[in-house]
């Protein structure tokens, strides 16, 4: 929604070009291009992988290791048109890195970075190993500390398509998140 606001504020008059989307309920950064010839620059970077991408979740339980990745192919979840699922034998490679922010007895705030960039791959992935992402009905995660899952996209990071500067554009958590956290977090030296 803040691109069309930013395109209206500067009266631009051409098409949102958008990079990466977020699931429905996911706060966080957006990567949006103003016009055509940026869409495509950015396009081949994200086939190269040369666009990341880091969020903190909030999951249920505790996590004991304090990093780890977590490697299981996705899929279609039979019946569903929305729903993933790990599927061993028809679906495609994914791969998740997590690092561990802070604990408590109840849940695990995490640092995730995505190697592959499958649909729902975060709250699948988590839920796969039993930790659902905290508020993730979709996924079995309790709805008693917060009413959406708790995942926020807080780093995008990426070469300039003009400018060749590598870029990190980074955006605080909202506060549903913030009130689950011991205390905050330097998003920036995570």
């Amino acid at each position: 929604m803040g691109c069309f606001i930013y395109f209206h504020a500067q009266n631009l008059a051409s098409t949102v070009h958008i990079i990466n989307r977020l699931d429905r309920n996911t706060s966080g950064l957006m990567l949006v291009a103003k016009n055509r010839f940026s869409h495509e620059r950015f396009f081949k970077m994200q086939k190269k992988r040369e666009i990341h991408r880091r969020y903190l979740a909030c999951v249920q339980g505790t996590i004991d290791q304090d990093q780890g990745v977590i490697d299981a192919p996705i899929g279609r979840k039979e019946g569903s048109a929305i729903e993933r699922c790990v599927d061993w034998r028809e679906g495609r490679r994914a791969i998740t890195h997590y690092k561990v922010l802070q604990r408590s007895a109840d849940w695990t705030l995490v640092a995730v970075r995505l190697q592959t960039g499958r649909t729902h791959q975060i709250r699948v992935h988590f839920a796969s190993i039993g930790h659902p992402l905290l508020g993730d009905d979709l996924y079995g995660g309790p709805l008693t500390l917060i009413n959406r899952q708790a995942l926020h996209s807080f780093e995008v990071s990426f070469i300039h398509p003009f400018t060749g500067k590598l870029m990190h554009v980074h955006q605080q958590c909202p506060g549903d998140m913030l009130r689950l956290m011991h205390e905050p977090i330097n998003l920036e030296k995570i």
